[in-house]
């Protein structure tokens, strides 16, 4: 990195264990140990996903696309790499780009207590944060603009992030814009295509 961050996040000063924040119930035991790999493409994204904890561990500049069909597994693996991350100390947090979107709604409400920009600080401070299911469903310009504060938030501060979606390459690239996909890839963006048969199929 040209600058360095002023908060000292290295290694040797984070706690023993990094908050999670936002795991269902369903995905509270997903770790990379347990995710069944069935297939080389598989256990190529394991390694991969290794790896990249291991350069968000040493402070790189890194963010990380999970894309692929419904069903493949991708918020276990996302979910695992939140839970090894905090194994080291880190802090993350995963929202559906839905949710994400109905929190900021509920602010125009005038009994509200919260504000647009709490929310969006909040998603900036855990050390990693995890967009899950971003996809064309009702996209529309202030979601779009909501989805661009949020990366720009985090690559100000040098933070990684993950986004999760189900849509192919250049239909995910249509879709969040070319502000985001600057700023996804100034560090080094990781992508991974989970195209394997559906996770959850007997």
């Amino acid at each position: 990195r040209h600058c360095q961050p002023s908060v000292d996040n290295t290694a040797s000063s984070r706690s023993v264990i990094g908050e999670v924040r936002g795991v269902g119930a369903r995905f509270k035991q997903c770790r990379l140990e347990n995710y069944r790999s069935h297939t080389p493409a598989q256990a190529d994204a394991v390694t991969t996903l290794q790896r990249w904890i291991e350069s968000v561990n040493q402070g790189l500049d890194t963010n990380l696309v999970l894309a692929g069909y419904r069903g493949a597994g991708k918020t276990h693996l996302a979910t695992a790499v939140m839970f090894a991350l905090s194994d080291l100390g880190l802090s993350s947090e995963i929202i559906s780009f839905h949710d994400l979107m109905l929190e900021i709604r509920s602010t125009y409400r005038s009994s509200t207590t919260q504000s647009e920009w709490q929310i969006l600080r909040r998603l900036t401070q855990s050390d990693v944060l995890v967009v899950d299911d971003l996809d064309k469903s009702r996209h529309s310009a202030s979601e779009q603009q909501t989805l661009q504060t949020l990366i720009d938030k985090r690559y100000r501060n040098q933070m990684p992030t993950v986004l999760i979606t189900p849509l192919p390459g250049q239909a995910f690239c249509s879709l969040v814009g070319e502000v985001v996909l600057t700023r996804l890839r100034h560090g080094r963006l990781v992508w991974i295509e989970c195209v394997w048969e559906n996770h959850y199929s007997p």
